[in-house]
């Protein structure tokens, strides 16, 4: 937990600076039209490509931002999320002593392989007995947010249905 506590408080940091220092850049080239391009320009040859104007470098900062701010809010959701596998895990949590929710994505986990077209019915009545003496044996339930969440997309309503499939609502 504070693993996660320490890495969430680094990246708002970050986060943070390089707001202002995007506040910092528009200040100075408020105050002084055109000295970013100009300071810019200093070591560059003639012979190459144009300089980036201020507006060139400040559309591709926001562009920046707009990443940093969608990989906060992924790591924010997949580290909670693995803070209650994590919880699973130090817990010795089997099957029978988990929520029916997490029941359900660990199922939902275990039986991906039979979704491959390529899988056969020996490989259904494999993951079949795997999963019946895993809940049998009281085995510890293992999940990662990569078995339960979708990489890649992370939107509002990805991240809606990834806490409702875990029993929890945004408010």
């Amino acid at each position: 937990m504070e693993d996660f506590k320490n890495n969430f408080s680094a990246r708002r940091d970050e986060i943070y600076a390089f707001l202002k220092t995007m506040k910092l850049l528009e200040k100075n080239e408020l105050d002084n039209p055109g000295s970013f391009s100009a300071y810019l320009q200093q070591g560059a040859n003639s012979d190459e490509e144009p300089i980036p104007t201020y507006i060139m470098i400040a559309n591709i900062l926001k562009s920046d931002l707009a990443l940093m701010l969608y990989n906060y809010i992924e790591f924010s959701v997949s580290g909670l999320l693995d803070l209650i596998y994590d919880y699973v895990q130090n817990d010795s949590l089997c099957f029978s002593k988990v929520s029916t929710d997490i029941q359900t994505l660990w199922r939902s986990k275990e039986l991906k392989a039979t979704n491959d077209p390529t899988s056969n019915f020996s490989t259904h009545l494999k993951i079949n007995k795997r999963m019946i003496d895993h809940v049998l044996n009281e085995c510890i339930i293992e999940l990662s947010a990569r078995d339960t969440i979708s990489g890649g997309n992370l939107d509002y309503n990805h991240i809606d249905r990834a806490f409702k499939n875990h029993g929890m609502n945004i408010v």
